[in-house]
């Protein structure tokens, strides 16, 4: 570059320079800073030496809480290993204690946590205790006596097993071990400090299972539990065990022995040997989620049978045990002709008699100082009401039928309670809030229930109890009696015509058609089908002389019965109504088809009176089948707290009452020559 030019790019250079230089102002210079790295937030307080200060003065009681219900668990699981269901078990609930305290993942104790029996534990025992109401015999089977013994014993052993009531004591580095623990639980995600509780039990439990290896001096302290209570181990399993079975035995009582209470498909066409593991399947696994939920108590108040009859039968047993713990009754003569406006020696007796049951004096009337000789309107009122209540001809007056009841004892009366309870909890009705139609054979009646409320009740006729050849089993039987069933009706038949069963059309129709030649004709008989000069299969034509009315109700069942109405209209007032061959007859079948077509919302009262009218047969499909459930419960009471002894008819009851199965003999072979077929079908009288 030439020398000449160095000037200028001097120059170039120096004002480029001022022209990076900032303008000149009044503003004090500002010094130039250097990048300087954030600081990093504080550290969390460390949350293990607080929770290790809260833990220590508690660890004790802890430690010994933990290890014994370790113990109690190992006990127990050793027990539940080694038990065989024996055969005279009788539903083999010792599966039960395996599936808690072997199968299960996680076992813990449910009434003696701690090696403490709770204050809830004891809430479960008196009510297993008070089961007795319930018409249920806890003697044995609940095994509150037992455990109630049990108690007694460790409550004396009370002293063996007293915490020292000193704290333990740490060194420094036992408590850093603590800390250190504590810390790496948090760390984990095992422990939450912010609960507490939880936590303290959680470490405590992580020492006990290390042995209490961070600290000695736990470790020597809980040897000398472990050394001193073996026998109040022992006692806790037991009591542990007994209550467990206790309380599955209550369940299977009230409620799981019903496979009612659960979906049918599973039950169908299995042997009971089947269907009761099925069931006891079902209730381990409720008692192992009322369990895991805590909530035992609740869950076992409700397995209770809902229906408002059942409530009302264990007042009813309160009572009459009440007058069986008394004395029973007192004696009394049966003297013929007493009524109204007499005078007599055995009216005083008698008096004292229904005073006994509390049926004198009737309601309105005050209690007499003394019971006199005269048969006044108080004490026909009182004959009258007892009368009632036990399916009699009401006449006010004394009658054989009267005078037999009242010799029934008290403690006679006390069972058929008990058995009227036991049926119910083997009912099927198990919706307390269903839509249902409800048959009670020795009530002579049928209800319609909706939503808890009774929306219907009149009067019934059922199988009388009559003894045949049942050609299917070779058995005699109560051949037209009406069965213990469930079902769906979902038919109802308008003007039905009536194929006549063949044991009927021989052994009632053609005997009355050899009497009288015009029967057949005068009473809508067609023969279908004849065997030389004698009609084998016959038909009643629709009219007011069918046997089966005007209307029957179709419910699919294994026994070909239904319900239907009769043109026997003045049968309905007898007290007794047993009198069928095996279907149901209704007093008011026009009102239920009114009710059940009203609630299937297809009820048309000019459609309905048409085809009712014009006297052909007519099926009426219903949109949803109406459940039909026909018991038998030979005890009821009724919206007045009456209770009703009704007619054992068939004797169910009886055998249920004496703790004996019906054994029905075999058929001879005359008897067996001349059965036909017992297909229950409804007819004559």
């Amino acid at each position: 570059m030439p020398r000449r030019h160095l000037p200028l790019i001097a120059a170039l250079l120096l004002s480029a320079t001022l022209a990076c230089q900032p303008t000149a102002s009044n503003d004090p210079p500002v010094e130039a800073q250097a990048d300087v790295a954030p600081e990093p937030p504080p550290a969390p307080p460390d949350p293990a030496p607080a929770l290790v200060d809260a833990w220590l003065p508690g660890l004790d009681a802890r430690l010994r809480a933990i290890a014994i219900e370790q113990d109690i668990l190992r006990a127990l699981d050793k027990e539940a290993r080694q038990v065989v269901a024996q055969s005279n078990d009788r539903f083999l609930y010792r599966s039960i204690l395996r599936r808690l305290f072997v199968r299960n993942e996680a076992p813990r104790l449910v009434f003696v946590p701690g090696g403490e029996f709770t204050e809830r534990s004891q809430t479960i025992l008196k009510y297993l205790k008070s089961m007795g109401h319930h018409g249920l015999d806890v003697r044995d089977d609940y095994h509150t006596r037992v455990i109630q013994t049990k108690l007694g014993e460790l409550e004396a052993l009370k002293d063996d097993f007293a915490s020292t009531g000193e704290p333990l004591e740490v060194t420094t580095a036992e408590r850093g071990a603590l800390e250190e623990l504590a810390r790496g639980m948090i760390t984990e995600g095992a422990i939450d400090p912010e609960k507490p509780e939880e936590a303290f039990a959680a470490l405590t439990r992580e020492l006990v299972n290390r042995e209490a290896a961070p600290v000695a001096s736990a470790l020597k302290r809980l040897k000398g539990y472990r050394r001193d209570w073996p026998d109040r181990v022992e006692l806790l399993m037991e009591i542990e065990a007994r209550m467990v079975d206790g309380v599955s035995r209550y369940a299977w009582d009230m409620r799981y022995h019903n496979h009612h209470w659960f979906d049918p498909e599973p039950f169908e066409k299995v042997r009971w040997r089947e269907r009761r593991r099925l069931l006891l399947g079902y209730l381990r696994d409720g008692m192992v989620e009322a369990f895991k939920r805590e909530d035992l108590f609740p869950w076992m108040q409700s397995l209770i049978p809902p229906h408002p009859q059942y409530a009302r039968l264990i007042e009813a047993l309160a009572r009459y045990r009440r007058y069986y713990a008394a004395g029973g009754w007192p004696k009394f003569s049966k003297v013929p002709g007493l009524r109204q406006g007499i005078r007599h020696e055995a009216v005083p007796a008698l008096k004292k008699r229904l005073a006994a049951e509390e049926y004198y004096p009737p309601p309105g009337h005050e209690a007499p100082e003394e019971f006199d000789e005269q048969y006044g309107e108080d004490l026909e009122e009182s004959v009258r009401w007892y009368q009632r209540t036990h399916q009699m001809e009401v006449t006010g007056r004394p009658h054989k039928i009267f005078w037999q009841s009242l010799e029934v004892s008290a403690k006679k009366r006390v069972q058929y309670i008990k058995v009227a309870l036991e049926r119910w909890r083997e009912s099927s009705i198990t919706d307390p809030k269903g839509y249902y139609v409800f048959v009670n054979i020795p009530d002579f009646h049928l209800e319609v229930w909706r939503d808890g409320d009774r929306l219907m009740r009149f009067k019934t006729i059922v199988g009388n109890p009559y003894w045949g050849c049942d050609i299917r089993s070779g058995m005699w039987v109560r051949i037209n009696q009406t069965p213990i069933q469930s079902g769906a009706i979902d038919t109802i038949v308008l003007n039905p015509w009536w194929a006549v069963p063949e044991r009927i059309l021989r052994e009632e129709v053609m005997p009355r058609a050899e009497q009288d030649p015009s029967y057949l004709e005068a009473n809508g008989f067609q023969c279908l089908e004849r065997d030389k000069d004698t009609c084998v299969r016959m038909r009643q034509a629709t009219g007011k002389e069918n046997a089966l009315g005007r209307v029957k109700f179709l419910f699919p069942s294994p026994h070909n019965t239904y319900l239907h109405d009769t043109p026997k209209k003045h049968f309905f007032e007898l007290p007794i109504r047993a009198m069928s061959h095996g279907c149901v007859r209704l007093e008011k079948p026009l009102e239920l088809a009114r009710m059940l077509l009203q609630q299937d919302g297809q009820w048309d009262e000019e459609e309905f009176q048409r085809r009712h009218d014009r006297k052909r047969e007519f099926d009426l499909k219903l949109n949803r089948p109406v459940p039909i459930h026909v018991g038998y419960h030979s005890v009821r009471v009724d919206d007045s707290g009456d209770v009703h002894f009704l007619i054992d008819v068939y004797k169910h009851d009886h055998f249920r009452r004496i703790g004996e199965a019906f054994e029905p003999r075999k058929c001879t072979p005359e008897e067996l020559k001349n059965a036909v077929d017992p297909t229950i079908d409804d007819g004559l009288e």
